[in-house]
């Protein structure tokens, strides 16, 4: 298994999607203003699969951090991969904003735009990190909550089934944008149910 910040450094199966077009924002939560001391060290990924994952974060800047992240691998082998980003602290949570720009991959190439994580506090020495879940992202573009652009599957095209909470007949998104501002994606954040908008936990240990 990989870990959700080591898809978006490696970019294999990037967000945990289906679809091969990663959710971008073209606007990020806001601009970096502030760092989180609370993050600052090196974290253990809590794995019932004994996987070791090491995320090592620090500030680079007044306003923005980078987090180093280690895998060991079978074979003794490391994938070692950094990734910069900054925070939004809003009252619905704290949000991580790394601009895809940033991200050397070929699913990024000529794309612009920001992916969003969310983190929460498990306990003291305890963080959680939660990627956004497509589905009611889509649902807000289509009933007007917040802009944003979807690109559908095209006929004939070699496609996934659709989720079991998908209706049938229902066209399959391949790609999600959304285009709304930065305001409105804070006002969207802070009145929806974060728990819901953000999934796939993973928990993280500080190592002192």
């Amino acid at each position: 298994m990989r870990t959700h910040f080591l898809r978006i450094a490696t970019l294999v199966s990037l967000l945990s999607l289906a679809s091969c077009c990663p959710m971008l924002s073209v606007n990020p939560i806001s601009e970096p203003s502030t760092v989180e001391t609370r993050l600052e060290g090196v974290w253990k990924l809590h794995s019932k699969d004994n996987e070791k994952v090491f995320l090592h974060i620090a500030p680079v800047s007044e306003k923005r951090m980078t987090v180093l992240m280690v895998e060991h691998k079978a074979g003794k082998e490391l994938d070692i991969q950094q990734v910069p980003f900054h925070l939004s602290k809003l009252k619905s949570g704290l949000y991580i904003n790394i601009d895809a720009a940033e991200l050397p991959a070929d699913e990024f190439k000529n794309k612009t735009g920001y992916i969003f994580f969310r983190i929460n506090w498990k306990a003291p020495n305890m963080l959680g990190t939660a990627m956004p879940d497509e589905d009611p992202i889509i649902d807000a573009i289509k009933g007007g909550e917040l802009k944003g652009e979807l690109q559908y599957k095209k006929r004939g095209a070699a496609s996934e089934q659709p989720k079991a909470s998908q209706p049938a007949g229902r066209k399959i998104v391949e790609c999600v944008t959304i285009t709304d501002s930065s305001g409105n994606i804070r006002k969207f954040l802070e009145t929806h149910d974060n728990e819901t908008l953000f999934t796939d936990h993973l928990n993280w240990n500080r190592i002192d």
